[in-house]
């Protein structure tokens, strides 16, 4: 459903059947967006453990849930499969906190990860 939605230029996510729509990001969050993906991918050179995103990337671990994370590192083989759709074990996903989004990372996306059982958030 959330796929469907019309591209307003918007972020729409779902935790738990519950609509996260934000706006587009501001500058300074595709600054440190940038800088964390240089030093993630640096140290993925090194030790090829998972694979770097950031976002666009739709996850999804159930029919209620749809998330973009800012950042993640995938598993490999899942990522072999080049299907969204069958990357479900994180290693890492980082949210950089904004205005707009501190509510929906702080807690509905905190618990997610939690719950489905990312290692490092």
């Amino acid at each position: 459903m959330v796929r469907a939605l019309a591209d307003d230029g918007n972020r729409c996510e779902k935790v738990y059947g519950e609509l996260l729509v934000t706006s587009a990001p501001r500058l300074w969050h595709q600054l440190v967006v940038q800088r964390l993906t240089t030093a993630l991918a640096r140290y993925l050179e090194r030790e090829h453990i998972g694979r770097l995103f950031a976002s666009p990337a739709d996850i999804s671990w159930a029919s209620d849930v749809l998330v973009e994370p800012d950042v993640i590192v995938a598993d490999l083989t899942e990522v072999r499969t080049l299907d969204w759709g069958r990357i479900r074990h994180l290693l890492l996903a980082a949210e950089v906190l904004s205005p707009a989004s501190v509510r929906a990372d702080r807690f509905a996306r905190r618990r997610l990860y939690q719950e489905v059982g990312i290692p490092v958030y």
